[in-house]
């Protein structure tokens, strides 16, 4: 049924249900589980203020994310899943790796609305 599963990470707190789900999944259906996370990086020539190196370094931003989705995966019992972060927007780096990886489920946590966002709506 499900083989490969792909699950995006943002880091908020809606991704604590989603990989508790892949999770139940892997253990169920011995699916293989790819955890996802797109950094989402505005060049420091972009920014007119001065920003600290770790918001600036791509190198940094990358070992960051690579270190908080390895902590997410040991935390929920995926720590042999393959882990992939890349630079670009989600939705963008989500259907690319939905070409490369031909996964069979994708499972992603809903967008969280702030009160402001209900009451005005957001894009």
């Amino acid at each position: 049924m499900y083989k490969k599963i792909l699950l995006p990470l943002d880091f908020s707190s809606a991704n604590e249900n989603t990989l508790a789900k892949a999770q139940k999944f892997k253990e169920i259906l011995e699916a293989e589980v790819v955890l996802v996370h797109a950094i989402d990086y505005l060049p420091p020539s972009y920014v007119q203020i001065e920003m600290p190196e770790i918001y600036t370094s791509k190198d940094l931003m990358m070992e960051r994310a690579k270190k908080h989705v390895d902590e997410l995966a040991q935390k929920h019992n995926l720590s042999d899943s393959d882990v992939i972060v890349r630079f670009g927007h989600a939705k963008d780096v989500v259907l690319s790796l939905c070409e490369e990886q031909q996964p069979d489920l994708v499972i992603m946590a809903k967008h969280a609305h702030s009160g402001l966002e209900r009451l005005l709506g957001s894009t």
